[in-house]
């Protein structure tokens, strides 16, 4: 497929509306679903060329669960560009930029939701009510708590708002927590986009070179050729041993 130089129209029904959960994933479906247009692709042609069904493309297109598959944009880049070409390179970058704000912002949606149910907590009782009874023992004038008292040992309940105070303080602290966790994974995630980027890169790099092979059969013109290839990648030749 060559490099598109101009718009194609695209065949197919005309795009549905965009259910991102925030402005970030709709933004990213909208610049793929750019680079489907250009390329005047269908739903069922773009089937053919990417590793999913129809359904899945549709609905990540629409932004469905596009801010947590990245490889989806990877394989659609692949789909409607010409390898290494300075158009795939230029998309990969804008995408990728959008596709870390997508995900940064679906997990920061996601939180308030993964939350725990707040905790009932028992209130004082009425002020006019009798002191406890042999059987019963008081917390300082707080929660009664009706039993039996064994061996001398006293049981003290804490105050209702005391209770509540700490609960609210464990709630914020593992809030905290998932969020320090999230930013672990996004970093996490981001590696391993690097490290994909690096294998992307190098395979190019490898058919480039391949393709020197075939093409220049003189053995002194072919290192120096492979030399200005390895170059032009900023890699060191002859390789450095470790």
């Amino acid at each position: 497929m060559a490099e598109e130089t101009q718009d194609v129209t695209r065949r197919g029904r005309p795009w549905g509306p965009i259910r991102g959960e925030s402005p970030e994933v709709r933004a990213l479906a909208m610049e793929l679903r750019s680079w489907v247009d250009k390329a005047g692709l269908s739903i069922s042609e773009l089937a053919q060329r990417l590793p999913h069904g129809r359904a899945t493309i549709a609905r990540r297109l629409a932004g469905t669960n596009l801010a947590s598959d990245w490889d989806f944009v990877v394989d659609l880049l692949r789909a409607t560009t010409v390898p290494e070409s300075e158009l795939r390179a230029r998309r990969r970058a804008g995408a990728r930029q959008l596709w870390e704000r997508a995900a940064h912002s679906a997990t920061l949606t996601r939180l308030p939701a993964e939350q725990d149910p707040p905790i009932a907590i028992a209130t004082r009782l009425p002020a006019e009510q009798d002191p406890p009874s042999e059987g019963q023992f008081s917390s300082g004038g707080g929660v009664v708590i009706s039993g039996t008292v064994h061996g001398g040992i006293n049981i003290t309940a804490p105050e209702p708002g005391e209770a509540l105070a700490t609960v609210q303080q464990q709630l914020i602290a593992a809030q905290e927590r998932v969020i320090a966790l999230m930013d672990e994974l996004i970093a996490v995630q981001r590696q391993n986009r690097e490290l994909a980027d690096q294998v992307e890169r190098s395979r190019a790099l490898v058919e480039t070179l391949l393709r020197s092979v075939d093409e220049e059969p003189s053995a002194a013109r072919l290192r120096a050729r492979i030399a200005r290839t390895l170059e032009r990648d900023a890699l060191p030749w002859p390789p450095e041993r470790t």
